[in-house]
């Protein structure tokens, strides 16, 4: 893709949008409200403190909608690339683009627009031979990838935002199952600190 700021090729302008939506789990309207002030590179951590639903900046449903979620060292490395080139976008565009200060803005430096999001996601896919998903599905992606690397429901339901630990054991308990403990190693442990 061509870069309007560098003039260069380089990944999409949105590839962080869909890094932080598989790395991180949040709904669309969480990632569309994202804030830099929400971005904590330093402390490793995104704050979801609102989302954007049909252009109107909102508190999230619950309580518990509102959460740090941790992130990763390559998360940070995408981050500050696209904060990077936001800052490039800015200097070529006129005064006031992106006021609202997203992480996540369309060229013209409004929210983005979930029709334009879904159709460019649609797109990606077919141009990738990849099974037709809703936007979606990257939440469960994450929460699947999250239970795998060993992730335990408590933590998964806090950083997913969901209003009950029950709400994340309908949807995800199921893939529990194959996590129980090897009586094995709980074994050798107990046997090692007697």
């Amino acid at each position: 893709m061509l870069n309007k700021a560098s003039g260069g090729r380089s990944p999409d302008r949105l590839m962080p949008f869909y890094h932080v939506a598989i790395y991180c789990g949040l709904r669309q309207g969480e990632l569309f409200g994202l804030r830099w002030k929400d971005a904590d590179l330093e402390r490793k951590e995104l704050r979801v403190a609102g989302q954007i639903q049909r252009g109107t900046r909102a508190r999230g449903k619950t309580k518990r909608a509102h959460r740090a979620i941790p992130i990763a060292a390559e998360t940070i490395r995408v981050l500050k690339w696209h904060q990077q080139n936001q800052e490039q976008e800015r200097r070529i565009s006129g005064k006031g683009w992106n006021a609202g200060d997203l992480v996540f803005s369309c060229e013209v430096g409004t929210a983005l627009n979930p029709k334009m999001i879904g159709e460019q996601f649609d797109t990606l896919l077919r141009r990738n031979e990849l099974p037709d998903v809703r936007f979606h599905d990257l939440r469960h992606t994450y929460a699947v990838l999250s239970i795998a690397a060993g992730v335990d429901i408590y933590t998964l339901s806090r950083q997913m935002g969901h209003s009950t630990i029950s709400m994340t054991a309908d949807r995800y308990g199921h893939l529990y199952q194959g996590h129980s403990q090897d009586l094995e190693a709980l074994d050798q442990l107990l046997k090692r600190s007697a």
